[in-house]
């Protein structure tokens, strides 16, 4: 009986050690992910901001939409030629870097 209970105190003493585990592994993978999307606020936000600093795109480049997530940079919107649609694909992967940038921006119809 002895013997017993001295596995029982074992296995709990091991399950909990997992438990243990476990709980510190998720709390890693949430800072993790809060890193991952401060990054992407980040460099969403240096995007936006050199968009806006370029006098020479129109108010249609300057509104466009910038997503940045799951290591991507998503450019929508309209734009007013093909000069703009690549000058503002040209920022987003200056600022970009290692990350893809997906130009899904038209040009207006006039």
């Amino acid at each position: 009986m002895k013997s017993l209970v001295s596995v029982f105190a074992i296995l709990l003493l091991v399950e909990s050690g997992f438990a243990a585990e476990a709980t510190q592994n998720k709390a890693k993978v949430a800072d993790d992910q809060a890193m991952s999307e401060q990054h992407e606020t980040d460099m969403t936000r240096m995007i936006r901001r050199k968009i806006m600093d370029d006098k020479s795109l129109s108010m249609n480049a300057h509104n466009i939409k910038i997503i940045t997530e799951n290591n991507q940079v998503v450019l929508r919107g309209v734009v007013e030629n093909d000069s703009e649609r690549s000058k503002v694909e040209k920022i987003a992967k200056s600022v970009a870097k290692n990350t893809s940038v997906i130009n899904n921006t038209t040009i207006e119809k006039k």
